[in-house]
């Protein structure tokens, strides 16, 4: 999905219409009930085969519209965070997300609700009360806890902010609930939001285990943009989550994206003093760089560690 509360999600979801475009009468109307009262939309387009490419990178140079793959170990979640496993299975060495959590504790207990989910322990204990909580390590928080972006509050109407924006965002909320619910990324959320998105992750997780990823039935690509440094790049992704963490909950290798149109296809570390809430002294350029430098590092467990949700799941594999 793009990022919720500034666009339409982009979710994984079934077709009211079989592929030549006749309409399924009866059964395609109960499809779209039913799909639309789980917060999904009903899409049929045509299937875009991905551009065979040397390297994923070399998306950058396409003068066109361009699907192609990127694996996932090379994903980071918009605001930070990797999907899955990068190069081993210790703390230091892995990634973790609330929706592959969550994917993997639907897999071993389908009747899980989401009163008892890791995703409702995640929104409990997640409730940074400004951008740099949001962002960084409590260490580094607490470090920068005078700085412009820590008076930049997080609140019903003002989203998360990287250093390249252009401008703050506010929120507008999706699926029929305001942004007074929460963000899908923090808490506090309401019961509302918390099930909303706890059904989304489960959905998409069935859908996928059952049938294969079908992307001619989601309502976009899962979509981001290149994050370059020296050589390397990591690959951020603005829409599509719940997807991508049910892709790597299932042990998928690699993706299928497209860029991300409202914004520049990448984005370098080296020309971080040129960013514009950089320039605008809302980030200041070692946060700034900080924040880049988080997606290159070995360790995205930190989060979980520090809201003990790690602990959550040693305990409940020894049960």
């Amino acid at each position: 999905m793009t990022d919720e509360n500034t666009a339409p999600s982009a979710t994984h979801s079934a077709s009211a219409e079989d592929p030549s475009g006749a309409s399924l009468g009866l059964w395609g109307r109960i499809l779209r009930r039913l799909a639309l009262a789980s917060g999904y939309s009903l899409a049929r387009r045509a299937l875009r085969q991905p551009t065979a490419l040397e390297a994923p990178t070399d998306a950058l140079f396409s003068p066109r519209d361009v699907v192609f793959e990127v694996p996932i170990d090379r994903c980071r979640f918009l605001y930070g965070g990797a999907y899955g496993p990068l190069a081993g299975s210790s703390a230091a060495t892995s990634g973790w997300h609330p929706f592959v959590a969550l994917a993997h504790e639907l897999a071993a207990r389908p009747d899980l609700r989401y009163e008892d989910s890791v995703l409702a322990r995640f929104y409990q204990r997640f409730q940074p009360r400004n951008q740099v909580e949001f962002f960084f390590p409590q260490a580094v928080a607490d470090e920068h806890r005078d700085s412009a972006l820590a008076r930049l509050p997080l609140d019903a109407a003002r989203l998360p902010v990287l250093p390249w924006y252009s401008a703050v965002w506010t929120g507008k909320g999706e699926h029929g609930l305001g942004p007074e619910h929460g963000h899908q990324s923090f808490g506090p959320v309401t019961v509302e939001k918390g099930r909303l998105e706890f059904r989304r992750v489960r959905s998409t997780f069935l859908s996928i285990r059952e049938h294969g990823y079908r992307p001619e039935l989601a309502s976009g690509e899962i979509i981001g943009n290149f994050i370059l440094k020296g050589d390397d790049y990591r690959f951020l992704v603005r829409g599509g989550h719940h997807r991508l963490a049910a892709m790597a909950a299932l042990g998928w290798n690699n993706v299928r994206v497209a860029f991300y149109k409202q914004t520049a296809r990448s984005v370098n570390i080296e020309a971080a003093g040129l960013w514009p809430l950089v320039r605008a002294g809302i980030y200041d350029e070692g946060l700034a760089r900080l924040f880049v430098e988080q997606l290159f590092a070995d360790d995205h467990s930190w989060r979980a560690r520090e809201l003990g949700l790690l602990d959550d799941e040693k305990q409940a594999s020894t049960r």
